[in-house]
């Protein structure tokens, strides 16, 4: 007899079996790694908004020139006069944070501000505020991150 050479139909079979599941478990950590560098992507979105409010505010309300020259104080709004005689508002406009009416950041669910005395006491008076406590809540794309962060005025005893 002569020697036939070539596989058989079981063979095959469990040749095309194994390479399915090969592909099956590939795809399935390349998804994965997919969706998980869209997640990051997201965070990293919604993390450099709120950085880019935050840090404007914090170094422009640093910068008001004197307690009578506090306009607008509640816990949505802050508007004063800085050392250079701008006027400066921020608020927020729909999910954006503005600053005189241009949009500064986007994706803000909340913006909060409250203002403190020399002592730590919650303070309604312009006058006697030292420091401001500035919370931000930034939403987009599924990622919700809050940003907190404090600013110490300049002695406004002028």
């Amino acid at each position: 007899m002569l020697k036939q050479r070539g596989f058989t139909l079981i063979e095959l079979v469990a040749v095309i079996i194994l390479i399915g599941i090969i592909i099956a478990g590939t795809a399935t950590i390349y998804t994965q790694t997919l969706l998980s560098m869209v997640r990051e992507q997201n965070i990293t979105d919604a993390l450099w908004q709120g950085r880019i409010g935050m840090e404007r505010m914090i170094k422009e309300i640093r910068a008001t020139r004197s307690a009578s020259d506090i306009s607008t104080f509640t816990s949505g709004e802050y508007s004063f006069t800085d050392v250079n005689g701008n006027s400066i508002d921020y608020k927020l406009s729909g999910s954006s944070l503005t600053r005189n009416s241009v949009v500064l950041a986007d994706g803000i669910a909340t913006l909060s501000f409250s203002y403190y005395d020399k002592n730590g006491s919650v303070t309604g008076a312009a006058a006697n505020i030292t420091y401001i406590k500035i919370t931000l809540n930034v939403t987009q794309k599924s990622v919700n991150y809050t940003l907190k962060s404090g600013v110490y005025l300049r002695d406004l005893s002028s």
